[in-house]
């Protein structure tokens, strides 16, 4: 009944037939200030401390007015029904965050450690429903790291930091918490750079933010929800290479070559019901929503003075619309993508710059989302013309 009233073949019948037009009415302020500072340790340790404070004041007021309007013989009318404000919200929040970071180094060892201090006082009042919610919490957040030169070219490092994420004023969810390692190798030579890394992330508590993109409803839009505790691991690759090309009519060119690959498992560890469409009824050893198993780019280019001419290929492999485990039914499942990016850029003087830019050349087409309201196309092939000028 109700695709046949969107397309215009049937006409609303009462209230439940109407359609609603929503207009948004934000005004958003940001205001903050840093205070750094910097002091090099002695030479003779290679020790550099740096200090920094930062207060930030951000405010969002957020006004929603809706429209009822009828389908009659395939038109739009408006109905007798007044315009409803449904949202009418100021969301505030103060944060004062105060790091330190110290760095050393002795002969082949390097080490990082710092911290991070977050006090944060929230308040959400909603002029609707006359109610004031203020909240208030501070978390320090710690984190280092040690890189070891095995070699001239080779290193080896690993770290353990801790990953925070705050709660939207008003949310009774609990702010997103982790820790995070990581360990690998790192290689640097005259013309190829390489690195190997694996991480492992252990969430005490995964956060799901509501948007009209997740395909949460208006009513619960701005939500939060606890996820709970969840594995995520994986491991990167990443290498650069620069290739000198023969020189053309006395122009020199090389070749750089970019690899980067990223693999990502997840694993919810434990089980709930969740309100947040993209988790529903979760299971121990889930996978999360829309995080593919791989990802993948290759980039290769021209390079000279004057002129850069290059060409990249994407991948992402399939992934799930929703929690679970094993391969996903048809209708919750992610297609894999590959697509391919060219560009043009010249430079015909020091300040002044032209380029184009291919995005998805081959204009490939899959299912890159399920949400919100059904199937969702990737975006097809972009052509950008432009200029850069310098001054």
């Amino acid at each position: 009944m109700y695709y046949a009233v969107l397309t215009g073949a049937a006409d609303s019948s009462g209230a439940e037939g109407q359609l609603l037009l929503g207009a948004n009415a934000p005004a958003v302020r940001v205001a903050g200030r840093a205070d750094p500072r910097h002091r090099a340790g002695e030479p003779a340790r290679s020790a550099t401390r740096s200090r920094l404070a930062r207060i930030r004041a951000d405010r969002a007021d957020r006004r929603r007015f809706e429209d009822a309007v009828a389908m009659r013989g395939g038109e739009l009318v408006a109905s007798a029904q007044p315009t409803q404000q449904v949202l009418d919200t100021r969301a505030e929040s103060t944060a004062l965050a105060v790091y330190a970071q110290d760095r050393a180094a002795w002969g082949r060892v390097e080490v990082v450690a710092g911290a991070r201090v977050e006090a944060v006082s929230t308040r959400l009042a909603d002029r609707l429903g006359e109610t004031v919610v203020d909240d208030g919490y501070a978390v320090v957040i710690p984190g280092g790291g040690v890189q070891v030169a095995l070699t001239p070219t080779l290193a080896a490092l690993a770290g353990v930091h801790r990953g925070f994420s705050p709660v939207a004023p008003g949310s009774a969810a609990t702010p997103e918490s982790s820790v995070n390692y990581e360990a690998g190798l790192r290689w640097r030579g005259a013309r190829l750079a390489v690195d190997a890394i694996g991480f492992f992330s252990d969430y005490a508590n995964l956060k799901g933010t509501c948007t009209f993109s997740t395909g949460c409803s208006a009513g619960q839009e701005g939500d939060e929800f606890d996820g709970g505790a969840v594995y995520v691991w994986g491991a990167e690759l990443q290498a650069a290479l620069e290739l000198p090309l023969p020189r053309v009519r006395g122009v020199d060119a090389t070749m750089p070559i970019e690899l980067a690959y990223t693999y990502t498992g997840s694993s919810f560890r434990r089980a709930f019901a969740s309100e947040f469409a993209g988790w529903d009824d979760v299971e121990v050893g889930d996978e999360l929503p829309y995080l593919p198993a791989h990802q993948a780019m290759l980039s290769a280019a021209v390079v000279t003075a004057r002129t850069d001419v290059g060409l990249a290929a994407r991948y992402r492999s399939g992934s799930r619309d929703v929690a679970g485990a094993g391969p996903p039914p048809d209708d919750e499942a992610v297609e894999a993508w590959l697509a391919f990016d060219a560009s043009v850029h010249v430079r015909p003087t020091a300040w002044a710059e032209l380029y184009a830019t291919a995005s998805n050349l081959l204009d490939t087409r899959s299912l890159a989302s399920r949400r919100p309201f059904g199937a969702r196309p990737t975006a097809p092939r972009q052509l950008v013309v432009g200029y850069k000028g310098r001054f």
